[in-house]
């Protein structure tokens, strides 16, 4: 190392020169020429600046510093980085702005290890102050956001809890407070959440689609599965329908329903099966029950019971909603319990949602008494049948047939429901069958108009010969003043053919069908019977028979053939009443062929079997098949504890009415008796009730003792017993007669006559003046006259009536002559001379004393003229005694 030229005191101690390198007292400087470093207080530098000691500087730049500490502040001036790293690779700077931290190639971690420390970020609180807005707490493990200073959320060890509200992006706000179960959060739209109930209408997925009532699924031909967890059962409170009628099927032979599947008109239950075919059901095995079985043939009808039908009001036999059906056939047995009759009759209701209408037919009884009436009406949305009985007790068995809104295609045995919902004006077809099957057909029609709502039902037979077909209609119905269809019937190829022609366009017409052919079956089920094929002749042959214990009314549709007479044939309609001692029958309408009747038909009992029996116009070889409807109507009540209206009976012991007993009609024919002779019969109301008796009544007496007697037991003054006749007129008047006694008689020809009466009559009607006349009448000289009239003013005798009088006569003292009255005369007391005088009035006016005595009771005469205007008084006593005077005989004598 060259040394340069040094002059003056530079040195300090000494200089020592090490090979190339140079030492300044050892150590305070050394220069390391070999490898260009410098030490300071140092003399093995590693670095090419290396300091043992503190160092102040005033400015650095561009320099690197390692280790040592930095006393005072280090400055940086704006934009100067503090680079951090081998490769720099993390700057600090201010822009003169903003202080900037760069990191390019790794995380940046702000980190305390002190035990139980927080990290905090503050700023500006926005009022020159500072405020923590975040801070990690190293007491509780919580990261704490805060709001200038104020904490609005934090991590726990659960999750997040916040203080105050959520906001969502400006959006909306979430609610501070939970709901109530089953709640969900709800946006009203304008940017409040809150927990409510929600209906949602629509609801679109991947693979469904939820649009109201709907659940639809979207991918082809993949199913919708609906399942519970574990051992949960899937549960409906309401019918489960196919969308579709009749088809899809219900469970398959690798889905069953425990063991049960159904498909193809076949249930399968577990090994066996029931197959629904047109003749009824084929079992696979052997059916056996303990119980008792209900079969049925049709299984669209449903049967009815009814009892307690009384006779004083209507009683709902059977009530359904309007929507249920249009119309309904009724095949009624029904039972009058107090006269143990039986009678048959169908009944057809229809309805246009607003009324209802009624007709009955085919009435068959074993009786005379009217028996009960049927109604049909429209009232609270349903329609319904009604009923009321002709005596206190009746009861119904009613076997139902309904056609409407809820009718659908289907067979049944024999029976088949037929639908053609649009018939307009031109004839169309509305049922066919073959007519190399079948000989006839019953129908019960129902016709619906459904734009002006009118309805009409109507039945119809059809037959045919095997050329011709042939067809009656009967027991219409409507609900409008005419007819809705017109109906007819042909045959054509291998068909019958039902038609009908509207009378106005798109009609929605519903058919129930009983089909019949040549070669029947035999069937029986509880409420129906299919009767085989049964060959008669001109001679009455049995075709059925039933115990008349267990049926009690039966309708029958038969059909017949026959090779003569041009395979002539016939439909008939019967219907059948028993009470277990007669059987009466009903026949018609029948459809012939031949034009005229081809079968008769017969009822008889003989014991407790009814037999119907045929015979034939059309020779010995005429085929019978037939179709019963038939329904028990066993007593709901004994008749022997019931009153009979129609017959004698006999009633034993105490009878006790509960409630209001009305009798009605004549209840009583002969007589209500006592027990045993001389005992007596009591109508005791109790209390302060009493006795009505309504209409004319007659009380015959044998005797003559008291016909009537009226005794009250009550003690006070009060009158009583009163007997009262009062008269209720809506329009009382002047002269009215009110009530009125007679005394009736016979003469001496054995002739009934009135010989007196006692009349209560209305003088003055006029209310707070009203006047009374008590009118007594007599048979004088064989003519009824009125003899008296006690009237409020006065008593008069009439029509020549004496007064006769035996005992004293009281005369009222008047304060005047009474004013005159044309052809009478009138004898009053008048206090003339202080005391009561008794005058004579004539009907001029001219009054005379007939009262002799004068004030001092001397006898005086007195008269006065109305003409002349002149009293007479004379003191008669006075004048005689001045006669005594002049005769000298004494005229007065004293007692």
């Amino acid at each position: 190392m060259a040394i340069g030229r040094i002059s003056g005191s530079v040195l300090k101690s000494n200089l020592t020169r090490n090979g190339v390198d140079l030492a300044f007292e050892t150590n305070l400087l050394y220069l390391d020429v070999t490898n260009s470093r410098v030490g300071i207080g140092i003399s093995e530098p590693t670095t090419a600046l290396q300091v043992n000691g503190t160092i102040t500087a005033t400015t650095l730049a561009g320099t690197s510093i390692a280790g040592g500490t930095v006393t005072d502040n280090l400055k940086f001036n704006d934009s100067i980085e503090l680079r951090l790293g081998t490769d720099a690779d993390t700057n600090i700077k201010h822009t003169g702005t903003n202080l900037n931290i760069n990191e390019t190639t790794g995380d940046i971690n702000i980190r305390t290890y002190a035990d139980n420390k927080d990290v905090v970020i503050g700023s500006d609180d926005g009022s020159g102050g500072l405020a923590d807005y975040l801070r990690a707490d190293g007491s509780t493990g919580e990261l704490k956001l805060y709001y200038y200073g104020s904490e609005k959320l934090k991590t726990i060890n659960t999750g997040v809890q916040t203080t105050g509200t959520i906001s969502v992006n400006g959006a909306y706000t979430l609610p501070t407070a939970d709901g109530s179960a089953n709640q969900v959060l709800q946006t009203d739209g304008s940017g409040s959440i809150s927990f409510g109930t929600v209906s949602i209408d629509s609801l679109a997925t991947g693979g469904i689609t939820i649009d109201d009532n709907k659940i639809t699924g979207q991918r082809s031909n993949e199913n919708i599965e609906i399942g519970a967890s574990g051992s949960g059962i899937i549960e409906t409170s309401s019918s489960i329908l196919p969308a579709t009628d009749n088809a899809v099927d219900l469970g398959s032979s690798s889905k069953r329903f425990k063991d049960i599947y159904a498909s193809s008109g076949t249930i399968h239950v577990g090994d066996q099966t029931i197959k629904s075919t047109a003749s009824g059901f084929v079992f696979s095995g052997a059916l056996s029950s303990t119980a008792s079985t209900t079969i049925s043939d049709d299984t669209t009808a449903s049967l009815i019971q009814k009892t307690g039908i009384g006779s004083t009001e209507e009683k709902t036999i059977e009530s359904n909603s309007t929507a249920q059906y249009d119309s309904a056939l009724y095949y009624i047995t029904s039972r009058d319990e107090i006269n143990d009759q039986v009678a048959v009759q169908k009944v057809s209701v229809i309805h246009n949602n607003s009324n209802g209408y009624a007709s009955t037919s085919h009435v068959t009884k074993t009786g005379t008494t009217t028996g009960q009436t049927f109604n049909g009406d429209v009232s609270g949305g349903s329609v319904r049948l009604r009923a009321t009985g002709h005596s206190a007790s009746n009861s119904v068995t009613a076997y139902s047939i309904q056609l409407g809104d809820n009718s659908s295609v289907g067979t049944s045995g024999n029976t088949a429901i037929v639908i053609n919902s649009d018939v307009d004006s031109s004839s169309e077809s509305l049922d066919t069958w073959a007519h190399a099957s079948y000989r006839g057909a019953k129908y019960f029609i129902s016709v619906n108009d459904e734009v002006d709502d009118e309805l009409e039902s109507i039945e119809c037979l059809v037959v045919h010969d095997g050329t011709t077909a042939y067809i009656t209609d009967y027991n219409s119905v409507r609900t409008g003043s005419n007819s809705l269809i017109t109906l007819t019937a042909t045959l054509g190829g291998s068909n019958v053919t039902l038609s009908g022609s509207g009378a106005r366009a798109n009609l929605n017409v519903k058919m129930h069908r009983i089909l019949l052919s040549d070669s029947e079956t035999g069937f029986e089920a509880t409420n129906q019977k299919i009767i085989p094929a049964t060959t008669v002749s001109s001679t009455a042959t049995t075709i059925d028979q039933f115990d008349a214990s267990a049926i009690h009314g039966a309708f029958y549709y038969v059909v017949g053939t026959s090779s003569n007479e041009s395979n002539a044939s016939s439909i008939t309609e019967l219907a059948v009443a028993t009470d277990g001692t007669d059987a009466y029958i009903t026949t018609g309408p029948m459809v012939s062929t031949k034009g005229t009747d081809q079968l008769t038909f017969t009822a008889t009992i003989s014991g407790s079997t009814v037999t119907i029996q045929a015979s034939s116009t059309s020779g010995s070889s005429t085929t019978v098949n037939a179709y019963r409807i038939n329904m028990k109507r066993e007593e709901s009540v004994s008749a022997a504890s019931t009153v009979n209206i129609g017959g004698t009976q006999t009633i034993t012991g105490a009878k006790t009415f509960s409630s209001n007993a009305t009798f009605q009609g004549s209840v009583f024919t002969d007589a209500i008796k006592s027990a045993a002779s001389n005992q007596s019969i009591t109508l005791d109301p109790e209390g302060t009730g009493t006795v009505d008796i309504i209409g004319s009544q007659t009380i015959t007496n044998v005797t003559t003792q008291d016909s009537l007697t009226i005794t009250t037991t009550e003690d006070s003054s009060t009158a009583g017993p009163v007997f009262t006749l009062k008269r209720n007129s809506s329009s009382p008047a002047d002269a009215d007669y009110l009530g009125q006694i007679k005394f009736k008689g016979e003469n001496d020809a054995d002739q009934e006559v009135l010989y007196a009466k006692i009349t209560g009559k209305i003088l003055d009607a006029s209310d707070g003046s009203e006047d009374g006349i008590i009118e007594i009448a007599h048979r004088k000289a064989g003519s009824n006259v009125i003899t008296a009239r006690f009237r409020s003013d006065s008593l008069q005798l009439l029509n020549d009536t004496n007064l006769r009088v035996s005992g004293v006569t009281e005369l009222g003292v008047q304060t005047g002559d009474p004013s005159t009255t044309a052809n009478f005369a009138k004898i009053y007391a008048k206090d003339e001379s202080a005391s009561a005088e008794v005058y004579v009035q004539d009907e001029a006016g001219n009054v005379t004393k007939i009262s002799p005595h004068n004030e001092q009771g001397e006898w005086e005469y007195y008269s006065r003229n109305t003409k002349t205007g002149k009293t007479v008084r004379i003191n008669m006593e006075e004048m005689i005694r001045d006669i005594e005077k002049l005769t000298g005989k004494s005229y007065i004598k004293s007692e």
